[in-house]
């Protein structure tokens, strides 16, 4: 057997460095199609958890202002409810009423068993406008991401006011001059120095009364309406953490698991 000269262990060389190459190239191509696979799965599981947190607190409002005796919460909540609305709701359309923050006048959360005895409330939430030094205010329960969208439409809406425009606020889109805009086209239209960052007491009071809203609820702080006929619902805290941990889960399977090969079909399962 002859030796190699130079020629022969370059061309040698450039053979292995060329299949190495190849392959360098196909486990990457494997590896960016997994990537993406799994951002679906991941980004399919966020909407997912978003939608049951929805789902979860679409029949709640909150009450800012409302001076209640924190030994009868429930019994009064409902009492003042139908005094000041002029409505006449019983136990029977609560599925649980509690309050959050240990300051004078924490706000309230009710829990309604149907969305319409919710709309209710909003149809007759003028009547609490009417009602001088009251200062009590309703709103949606809303998740942290919808409640930043709406932040940023309360602030558009008031620069809009403060320039004497046309305007309103609808779901998550607001109306200027009878133009439709969403949060990230608002984003887009108007630069951040032309967004005011002071709000009004009552706007000030309302974000922070929120965030007492979220850091509580992650105690798990609450109290049940004592309705002998119905058992007592399962608290926000355990829900949306048994959906978190169902989606930790899934992502663990992701992880360990072969190639999703079609994200529809696993859906399905």
């Amino acid at each position: 057997m002859g030796t190699l000269n130079i020629e022969d262990i370059k061309k040698l060389l450039d053979d292995q460095t060329d299949h190495l190459r190849e392959n360098f190239k196909k486990e990457i191509g494997t590896l960016r199609t997994d990537v993406k696979k799994r951002d679906e799965k991941i980004s399919f599981l966020e909407k997912r958890s978003l939608f049951l947190e929805r789902k979860i607190r679409k029949n709640n409002i909150i009450i800012f202002g409302l001076n209640i005796n924190e030994n009868n919460i429930v019994r009064e909540t409902i009492e003042k409810l139908n005094q000041l609305l002029e409505l006449n709701f019983s136990l029977s359309d609560i599925n649980n009423i509690y309050q959050l923050g240990k300051h004078e006048k924490a706000p309230i959360i009710v829990e309604f068993i149907s969305y319409l005895k919710k709309i209710e409330i909003f149809q007759n939430v003028e009547k609490l406008k009417s009602l001088k030094g009251a200062n009590i205010s309703l709103s949606n329960d809303l998740c942290e991401i919808d409640r930043k969208n709406h932040k940023i439409l309360r602030k558009h809406y008031k620069i809009a006011k403060e320039k004497n425009l046309q305007t309103k606020i609808q779901g998550f889109r607001i109306e200027i001059e009878n133009k439709w805009y969403t949060v990230d086209e608002l984003e887009e239209s108007y630069s951040e120095s032309d967004v005011s960052n002071e709000g009004t007491d009552d706007e000030e009071m309302e974000e922070e009364d929120e965030s007492d809203i979220e850091k509580l609820r992650k105690n798990g702080m609450r109290q049940i309406a004592p309705n002998s006929d119905q058992q007592p619902s399962i608290s926000r805290k355990n829900k949306i953490g048994d959906n978190l941990q169902t989606a930790q889960k899934r992502k663990k399977t992701i992880d360990s698991s072969p190639p999703i090969r079609s994200l529809r079909r696993k859906k399905k399962k």
